[in-house]
Order: C-alpha cells, then structure tokens, then sequence
C-alpha cells in the first residue's frame, strides 16, 4: 500500500488485538488473531478513509426528495466498554462527532443517523476466508475462535431492525443493546460531577456564539 504509521500499520493493529485475547487464550489461537490483523489492517484503515471522505460525502447527489444517512458507530461511541482499544475506542467517538457536526450541516431534507450496536453475532472472525493473494491469501480460522461471537452476541438481523426502526422514527442515536445504558450513564455523571465542581469556581459564558453576539453588539455601539 505504500503506507505506514506507528498507529495504522500492520504492526501496531496486530500488537493492539493481540492484547484483547484474554490470557489464557491457547497461543496458536492468539497468533492467528494477530495474523489476520497483520494483513491487511492498511487496506481496511484506506477503505475508510475513502469512505468518509470521499463516498460519505453526498452533499452534491442528494436531491430534493429528501434521503437518510446511517453510520455505523459502535458501543465504544459513547463509553468505553472495556481497556486496550483506544485507536479503535477513539475512532469510534470519532464516528459519532462526525454524524453529530453533519446534522447541522446537512440540508433539512437529509437526515442521519449513527447506529452503535454491541457485540453482534457474525462471520467477521472468518474474514481471512477472503483475504486477497497479495495480503497472505484465504487462510481458514479455526471454528472455536469465532464461538463467542456468533453464539453469544446478538442477531444480525435484530440490529438491523433496530437500526431502520430508529431512522423511522426519525433518531439520531440509535443503541441496539441496552446494556451499552451504563456506559453512557458513567460518562453522562462524570460529566456532570466535573461541571458542578467547576460552577463554584466560575460560571463565564464563553460560548462562541454568545460571545460573537456580545462583541458585534458592542462594536455597533
């Protein structure tokens, strides 16, 4: 690809997801994880790229009729549900910063939406299955990595459900699983507890909009 950064490369996401295997993971098993990630973490880190900034951009093919966008946002959106994905946890924040600047910039007639499921039950473990020859080839993984995921986590098809139930009813936040609550909750009280202690040191409005409005009054005279 003709790329590298210490933190989008084949090195790093490997070492990062190597991490998240619990410690008494068998050490093949956690070596295979890290291969997947090993080969082909900048192609996917291009892909979206491309997509945000350039395939995510409508602004010039929307018509009048009026449409929706739905990003994928994740559990990571708006807490952190567990240590050792901070690139993955910031992106995620990331997603939802984004959506959230682009609904007051987008024209009346669009909408968005960010959709921020939890653990879902897939095929994403099988995904070397179609890793392309110049990344390594198709590998097979072994069934028993991929049974956390595809027998504990949520069906596919609930949160797709969900999520087209929310951009019915016209949401922007759209939690698919409902324990994702608390971390939201933690984030939401620690937010608050740091802005109440600060109300007994200093409650100056610096709000850019108050404050543009303060200084063309006063320059009017």
């Amino acid at each position: 690809m003709g790329f590298w950064h210490p933190q989008v490369s084949n090195h790093a996401k490997a070492a990062l997801m190597e991490e998240l295997c619990s410690p008494t993971s068998p050490l093949p098993y956690v070596k295979e994880v890290s291969q997947v990630y090993a080969s082909g973490w900048p192609p996917s880190f291009w892909g979206d790229l491309y997509y945000y900034l350039a395939d995510f951009d409508i602004r010039g093919r929307v018509g009048e009729e009026g449409g929706w966008l739905m990003a994928t946002g994740s559990e990571h959106s708006v807490g952190v549900p567990h240590t050792h994905a901070g690139a993955y946890t910031a992106s995620k924040h990331a997603v939802l910063a984004l959506c959230d600047v682009l609904r007051g910039e987008l024209p009346a007639h669009v909408g968005i939406s960010v959709v921020c499921p939890g653990l879902t039950s897939s095929r994403l473990w099988e995904a070397t299955r179609h890793r392309p020859g110049q990344y390594g080839g198709a590998a097979e993984s072994d069934p028993a990595s991929g049974m956390l995921m595809e027998q504990k986590g949520m069906s596919a098809a609930t949160v797709a459900q969900r999520a087209f139930d929310g951009i019915a009813a016209g949401r922007f936040l759209i939690p698919t699983h409902y324990h994702v609550r608390r971390y939201a909750q933690k984030r939401a009280e620690e937010m608050a507890e740091a802005f109440e202690l600060l109300a007994e040191i200093d409650t100056t409005d610096y709000d850019l909009a108050t404050v543009v409005a303060q200084f063309r009054s006063e320059a009017a005279g």
